[in-house]
């Protein structure tokens, strides 16, 4: 019975090790994008062409 247990945490220590991996990896590409648009203004440029081309401004 303790073994199932001990097998069990077992499993979900790697999958929480693999959800904050992927929580962390996610983070990162945002905060990257974020900082290339901030520089570059490509993804604020980009929404509004394509805000405006939906509206038809």
């Amino acid at each position: 019975m303790d073994e199932a247990l001990n097998q069990k945490s077992d499993y979900l220590k790697k999958d929480l090790s693999l959800v904050l991996a992927l929580v962390i990896f996610v983070a990162v590409i945002v905060v990257t994008l974020v900082i290339i648009d901030s520089r570059t203004n490509y993804l604020s440029t980009l929404a509004h062409d394509l805000m405006s081309s939906i509206v038809g401004d």
